[in-house]
């Protein structure tokens, strides 16, 4: 099981049981010590999205808001330790997201309803999210209350831009 976001992809699960078929969907499972397990992608995210906050990474405007450069949230998600798993990282995204709509240019992956991405397909795919408003106002609260410290400012993703390896692709 990979840490955060996953190696592989897995869009949808089927099972054949004596010749019946079943289809497994999506979920987002609390599995507790503050991690929540994606079925979908097979992935682990953690439960507090401001994880960071006061880390000895936190070298944004104030030392306990979460904030940092991106060099930082990599060596963060490299030095963390949560759960008994150390293979953690930062979310990855398309360069370009064909998914994306809303942009002035198709190989520019920025726009509405990116969901090439692993913050994309938990944003609209998982808690219901949708374009031009903030998770707070049109995400599910079910699933919502599975996380804590949602934060409004970007998130980093792992993921550089293609032709600039110093430019790093945010999730709105």
């Amino acid at each position: 099981m990979a840490r955060i976001l996953p190696d592989t992809l897995l869009a949808l699960c089927t099972t054949v049981f004596l010749g019946f078929t079943t289809v497994s969907h999506a979920a987002l499972i609390d599995k507790g010590g503050g991690l929540i397990y994606d079925t979908d992608l097979d992935l682990t995210w953690l439960s507090d999205a401001n994880a960071a906050a006061g880390s000895a990474f936190d070298d944004g405007t104030n030392t306990g808001d979460g904030g940092m450069s991106w060099a930082s949230a990599v060596a963060w998600a490299d030095s963390l330790t949560v759960g008994g798993g150390t293979n953690w990282r930062l979310p990855t995204t398309a360069d370009p997201d064909a998914t994306c709509s809303d942009t002035d240019d198709p190989i520019d992956p920025t726009g509405f309803s990116c969901t090439g991405s692993e913050m994309g397909h938990l944003f609209y795919g998982q808690l219901g999210g949708e374009p031009s408003s903030t998770i707070f106002t049109s995400g599910d609260p079910t699933l919502l209350a599975l996380f804590s410290n949602i934060q409004a400012n970007p998130y980093w993703s792992g993921s550089t831009e293609a032709g600039f390896p110093d430019y790093a692709w945010t999730f709105t």
